[in-house]
């Protein structure tokens, strides 16, 4: 599975999450923990996507 962001779980000095929000894909088995709302890290998802997928011809 890949994962965009940080390490889910990861913590911030002070002992806070980095990231309180995951989204996960099943169709193309990923996670994004990237901090914003559920809707930006799609937009993240489906970028790194088209990035893999244009990188392959």
């Amino acid at each position: 599975m890949k994962i965009l962001g940080e390490p889910i779980f990861a913590k911030n000095p002070d002992g806070s999450l980095k990231s309180r929000i995951g989204t996960i894909f099943f169709r193309t088995p990923g996670l994004v923990t990237q901090r914003g709302i559920h809707a930006m890290q799609r937009m993240a998802w489906i970028r790194s996507l088209n990035d893999a997928r244009a990188a392959a011809g």
